[in-house]
């Protein structure tokens, strides 16, 4: 059931994301696919929402611009910048930080997306898939020659959409 698997993560209030709708003045988000301007109220496709409030009392657990936010086991793996991986516990507590930005063997020119399968965080960055452990420390490597765009891991594959063309691209994980 979708109601169930909903949540809401937020490092500020969430009042400002919300769109008063409707006569009964109920909150919602406007649909992607929706041109009618109606919006989906947020009671029907959410059951509970838990807001935690993030640690960020240093420099290094500070949150910029969120591209993506996994719950993987008993963390929360948040993008932000395109630069880093921010790690933070269920609490809301800092846990650690995944910031290998570079040009290096094991580092990321950039972090157009990531996703984690498997203890490990699978990142794809300009013409690269590094894998690192859970931790932060590096698995492998993997080149290719075009931009990718997104990825996900199915099964022993990672799943690539890039800017050259619509479909997705398979390749082989081997870590």
């Amino acid at each position: 059931d979708r109601r169930q698997r909903q949540m809401c993560i937020r490092d500020s209030p969430c009042s400002a994301d919300l769109l008063p709708i409707g006569p009964d003045r109920s909150y919602g988000h406007p649909r992607d696919d929706d041109t009618t301007g109606i919006t989906e109220v947020l009671s029907d496709i959410i059951d509970t929402c838990k807001f935690i409030p993030l640690e960020t009392a240093s420099d290094k657990s500070l949150v910029g611009h969120i591209s993506k936010i996994l719950k993987y086991k008993d963390k929360f793996y948040i993008a932000t910048d395109n630069k880093r991986i921010l790690v933070f516990n269920t609490d809301g507590s800092f846990s650690h930080r995944i910031d290998r930005l570079g040009r290096g063997p094991q580092e990321y020119a950039d972090l157009a997306d990531f996703d984690i399968a498997d203890d490990r965080i699978i990142v794809l960055s300009h013409h690269k898939i590094v894998v690192y452990t859970l931790d932060g420390a590096h698995v492998s490597s993997t080149p290719f020659d075009f931009n990718g765009l997104n990825i996900k891991v199915v099964g022993d594959n990672y799943l690539l959409r890039s800017n050259k063309a619509v479909s997705y691209t398979h390749l082989r994980a081997h870590e």
